[in-house]
């Protein structure tokens, strides 16, 4: 499509890698001369002031509301419907499995919508009534969608489980992972080495079963959880890798998180399931050699360089790393290849062939009368 296009983002998460993903894609959209809007919901880890996180070309528009909650839910359906009838936008990109319900019912057929996951609640553990509900849910937006967006192989799959029209593959990308963006490696390594867990204490990042990990590794280097929040998700989580003996930093802005975790000789992502880590990508953009659970979206980025099938594996690769500077050259060298693919160039381009395929469409199609 010729021209530009206006385009609007609901998410309802608006903090950690959906906001690393989203910014670049919003502020280079803009900067192609489209008109973008997010309309953002405010969590635990949300930025105060969110203007302040993104270039003024994007607007920016909050939802009613700070929990995923039923009565919040009503009020979101509610008021994504007014900005989509004032806004008018061409295309609507509903990030997070709320977003999609929310837009799902507020949106109708003639818009053309995309649904991004970014990890279906249903695939993390949890009691069996809420993954049926999260499952309902999260089939209701992919059926509703025009196109569910993945930006895994692996959640490409799923959507199509949850009987998605269509659905296409754009992975996550990080501007520090683009062509001629400065490379970060670590030379060495200045007093005691680090070893770090990153993100929030939430079941899904799997705390507890990090915490035996980094136990195992704390006889040879200075071990820690960077991050925190999660509201109370991430309560118990955080407690239990206290009592481990884990310090636990508390959420950081992402300048000072990547400061910190630049100074760490590997990190540790023992994730139940995700989308796409952005944690991972930003470890491997700063040259720190990344350990992961043994998941379909962590293989896509790390092939077998770092994946483990056990906690015993995990802590073994991890005092060899330590151990063994031969090792981290090795492997940082073949996760950096690897992930060269994900840059936010290719995100960018990838997503505005979506947009403006779906603009097109929508504009050349017949109107009711």
């Amino acid at each position: 499509m010729n021209g530009p296009i206006r385009i609007l983002h609901v998410v309802e998460a608006f903090g950690g890698g959906v906001m690393q993903m989203l910014v670049p894609l919003a502020e280079d959209s803009a900067a192609m001369g489209n008109s973008v809007a997010v309309l953002y919901g405010r969590r635990p880890e949300t930025p105060v002031p969110v203007r302040d996180c993104i270039d003024p070309s994007v607007e920016v528009l909050a939802l009613p509301g700070e929990r995923r909650s039923v009565p919040d839910l009503v009020r979101s359906v509610g008021h994504v419907r007014r900005v989509v009838e004032e806004w008018r936008p061409d295309i609507v990109h509903l990030h997070s499995s709320f977003s999609g319900v929310v837009g799902g019912l507020a949106i109708g057929r003639d818009l053309p919508t995309v649904f991004t996951p970014n990890c279906f609640a249903s695939a993390v553990d949890s009691p069996v009534a809420l993954r049926s509900l999260y499952r309902g849910g999260e089939s209701f937006a992919c059926r509703r969608a025009t196109v569910v967006g993945a930006v895994s192989e692996s959640e490409a799959q799923l959507a199509r489980r949850r009987g998605a029209r269509r659905v296409v593959h754009v992975p996550n990308g990080l501007r520090e992972l683009d062509p001629g963006w400065p490379v970060s490696a670590r030379n060495g390594v200045v007093g005691r080495p680090r070893v770090a867990a990153v993100g929030r204490t939430v079941a899904q990042k799997r705390p507890v079963a990090s915490a035996r990990i980094l136990q195992g590794v704390a006889e040879v280097a200075d071990v820690e959880w960077l991050g925190g929040g999660g509201g109370t998700a991430g309560t118990a989580g955080a407690e239990a890798l206290r009592v481990a003996g884990i310090p636990v930093s508390g959420w950081m802005p992402r300048d000072e998180l990547m400061g910190s975790l630049a100074g760490c000789v590997a990190c540790l992502h023992w994730s139940a399931w995700d989308g796409l880590s952005l944690s991972v990508l930003e470890a491997i953009a700063l040259g720190v050699v990344v350990v992961a659970s043994d998941i379909a979206p962590n293989r896509e980025i790390l092939g077998r360089a770092g994946v483990c099938s056990t906690e015993a594996e995990a802590i073994e690769l991890l005092r060899r790393l330590v151990l063994e500077p031969e090792l981290v050259r090795a492997l940082r060298a073949e996760q950096r290849e690897r992930a060269a693919a994900f840059g936010a160039q290719n995100m960018v381009a990838a997503w505005h062939g979506v947009y403006a395929e779906l603009a097109t469409g929508a504009r050349d199609a017949p109107r009711a009368s």
